[in-house]
């Protein structure tokens, strides 16, 4: 009988560990009826590379590399690629789809976005955190840039969260293969 306790209190202590999967409905940005706004300038069929970083007076390399990409459906997942080895067009297409893919784990960064004028909020999920993060910033042409990331805020479009001497650079890449794409992300 001991052993029966024992090896309920293990698969209990197991399941409380296990890793969460956020759902859909679990984001609160998650909107089924979601639109882009195509007027300002967030494109779906490429991925957006961290080029630079400046804070302050201060410009330099991203020494980083990370990229984001964003789905016409609301969706965003940022990939961190710390061995450098996301060279190539076909890599950034095969990194997407793998994170896209359902693997039962989720990447590191999934989650939904926000847009308002020229300014977004990301949602993200931190995995490890089990929390979400809210970054803030604005599209260009062919960037975007953040200027904030903070777990406050909730993702509203409130004025002091877009003004930061901080500045994260992301060049917008074209991926030809992404643009009919019929690859969507699982969460």
């Amino acid at each position: 009988m001991k052993h029966l306790y024992l090896l309920a209190a293990l698969c209990a202590a197991g399941l409380a560990c296990g890793t969460k999967h956020y759902q859909q409905s679990q984001y609160p940005f998650h909107n089924p009826a979601f639109t882009m706004d195509t007027l300002h300038g967030l494109k779906t069929n490429g991925v957006y590379v961290l080029r630079s970083i400046q804070s302050g007076d201060s410009i330099r390399q991203a020494t980083v590399h990370q990229f984001y990409r964003f789905y016409a459906t609301g969706q965003s997942n940022l990939t961190l690629d710390n061995q450098h080895s996301i060279t190539t067009p076909a890599g950034y297409v095969n990194a997407v789809r793998k994170d896209a893919a359902y693997t039962g784990h989720g990447t590191l960064f999934e989650g939904y976005y926000r847009q308002q004028g020229g300014r977004m909020v990301i949602q993200e999920v931190t995995m490890p955190l089990r929390q979400f993060n809210y970054r803030y910033g604005y599209t260009n042409q062919d960037s975007l840039v953040l200027v904030r990331s903070t777990i406050k805020g909730k993702g509203r479009f409130t004025e002091d969260y877009f003004h930061s001497n901080y500045k994260e650079v992301y060049l917008f890449m074209p991926l030809p293969a992404l643009a009919t794409d019929s690859y969507r992300p699982h969460w």
